[in-house]
C-alpha cells in the first residue's frame, strides 16, 4: 500500500503492519520493524512523508486511510516535562490507553524515566481482571499490552462502584511507589458519573498531580 505525506492510515487488529521505508510514525516513533495489532485495538499510523506499507490483515480486521485527519495531531498541544504528575481520563473507549502510550513515548525519547499505574479494574492493560498494576517504562511501546505489571494491587472485582474507597488507596499506594521516575502516569477507568468523577477527584488531590487530561 502506498500513503501520501499526511495521510493517517488506521488498522483494527488481528493485524501485521510492516513499514518498507522509514517514514511511518506511531505514537510518537518512527517505525523500523513490524508491529502486531491486536485484535480488538486500533492504532494510528502516520506517514511523515510518501512512503509504502506491507498490511498483513486477520479476520475481523478492518484498515482506513484519512487525509491530514485523527492520528496524534489531535494531541500536538499535548507534552510532558520532568515532574510531571499526570491523570488521563475519558470515557470507556475513547484512547486513554492510547493516549499513554503516546505520552510515555515522547517523554522516553527525552530520557526521562516514565511510571505507568493502570488504575482500570475492568479492562486492565498491566495486571489481570481485579487487579490495578504499576510498572517503570524504559523503551518506547505501542500498546500497554505488551508490557507487564512490576507491581500489583489485588481488589477482587472488576467494577469500582462498590470497592471505590479501597480502589483510590490502593491506586495511591502505587503511584507513591515510584521513587526515582521523572514523570507519573496514571490511566483510569472510563467511569465518569457522579462517585466516579469524585473519586478521580479524591486521588487527584491526594497525589498533587499536575496535569489532568
Amino acid at each position: 500500500m502506498e500513503l501520501r505525506e499526511g495521510d493517517v492510515l488506521l488498522i483494527g487488529g488481528p493485524a501485521l503492519v510492516k513499514p518498507l521505508d522509514e517514514n511511518l510514525s506511531l505514537l510518537g516513533t518512527n517505525l523500523k520493524d513490524y508491529v502486531i495489532v491486536r485484535r480488538n485495538k486500533v492504532l494510528p499510523f502516520e506517514a511523515l512523508k510518501d512512503c509504502r506499507v506491507e498490511l498483513n490483515l486477520g479476520e475481523g480486521s478492518f484498515y482506513e486511510v484519512k487525509r491530514n485527519e485523527l492520528g496524534t495531531k489531535i494531541w500536538s498541544s499535548l507534552g510532558l516535562d520532568k515532574g510531571d504528575r499526570v491523570m488521563i481520563v475519558g470515557p470507556t473507549d475513547s484512547g486513554k490507553s492510547t493516549l499513554t502510550v503516546y505520552l510515555s513515548n515522547l517523554s522516553i525519547k527525552k530520557g526521562l524515566r516514565v511510571g505507568i499505574v493502570d488504575g482500570d479494574l475492568g479492562q486492565n492493560d498491566l495486571a489481570p481482571p481485579c487487579c490495578l498494576g504499576s510498572t517503570i517504562l524504559d523503551k518506547v511501546i505501542y500498546d500497554l499490552r505488551e508490557i507487564k505489571a512490576s507491581n500489583i494491587k489485588f481488589i477482587g472485582i472488576t467494577s469500582p462502584y462498590k470497592v471505590i474507597d479501597l480502589l483510590v488507596r490502593k491506586v495511591i499506594e502505587l503511584a507513591r511507589e515510584f521513587k526515582d521516575t521523572d514523570i507519573m502516569i496514571l490511566n483510569t477507568d472510563g467511569f465518569l458519573e457522579d462517585e466516579g468523577i469524585n473519586y478521580k477527584i479524591r486521588i487527584g488531590e491526594e497525589l498533587g498531580l499536575t496535569k489532568i487530561i
